[in-house]
C-alpha cells in the first residue's frame, strides 16, 4: 500500500508543478493516470492477499493431521477468524485499499467538472477544456469500474479458496 502513496504522490507533483520539471503542455492531464495507477496497486495487495489465504488454508489442512501441533491449532483459529471478520466487517487494510482508491477516483471525476465549468466562462478555449474534462470523467468512471471489478474477482477467489480448503481437508481426513 506505501507503494500507491508513493506512485499517486509521484504523479501528483509533476500535474501539479511541484517536480521542479519544466512545464509540460498540459499537465493537469497527469491526474488522469491516478486512478488506474491505483487499481493496479490494488491488484497487486489483493493478489498477495489471495497468496496469503491460500498457504494459510493449506497449512491449515494439511497440520489438522496431528492435532498437537500448535501450528495447526494457530492455522485453525486464523480460519475461523477470517471467517468471522469476513462476515462482519473485512479486513482493515481492504477498506483503506478500497476506499482510497474510490476517493482519487472520484477526486479525478470531480476535477473534470470543475474544469467543465470553469471553461463555459472563457469561450476562447471552451472546447480544449471540454475534451480534457472527458478524459478526467472517462479516468474517474474507469479507475471505479477497475476497482469494482479487482474486488469482484477478490471475492470470487477467496470463496474459491474456502471451497478448496474445504475439500482438501476432506481428501486429508479420507487419507487417514
Amino acid at each position: 500500500m506505501k507503494w500507491k502513496l508513493l506512485l499517486v504522490s509521484a504523479i501528483g507533483s509533476v500535474a501539479l508543478g511541484f517536480s521542479g520539471q519544466p512545464k509540460l503542455a498540459h499537465p493537469e492531464l497527469a491526474l488522469c493516470v491516478i486512478p488506474f495507477v491505483c487499481c493496479y496497486v490494488d491488484l497487486l495487495c489483493r493478489n498477495l492477499s489471495i497468496r496469503t489465504k491460500l498457504l494459510s488454508g493449506f497449512l491449515s489442512a494439511e497440520l489438522a493431521s496431528s492435532p498437537q501441533d500448535s501450528t495447526a491449532r494457530f492455522e485453525e483459529f486464523y480460519q475461523l477468524f477470517d471467517a468471522k471478520r469476513e462476515r462482519k466487517d473485512g479486513a482493515l487494510e481492504g477498506l483503506a485499499l478500497v476506499r482510497s482508491t474510490w476517493l482519487l477516483c472520484f477526486a479525478v471525476f470531480f476535477v473534470g467538472i470543475t474544469n467543465f465549468f470553469g471553461s463555459i466562462w472563457h469561450w476562447d478555449n471552451c472546447m480544449l477544456k471540454f475534451w480534457s474534462s472527458l478524459f478526467f470523467w472517462a479516468s474517474g468512471i474507469g479507475g471505479w469500474v477497475s476497482s469494482y471489478l479487482v474486488e469482484r474477482k477478490y471475492k470470487h477467489q477467496k470463496k474459491l479458496i474456502k471451497e478448496t480448503v474445504k475439500d482438501w481437508k476432506w481428501e486429508v481426513k479420507k487419507k487417514n
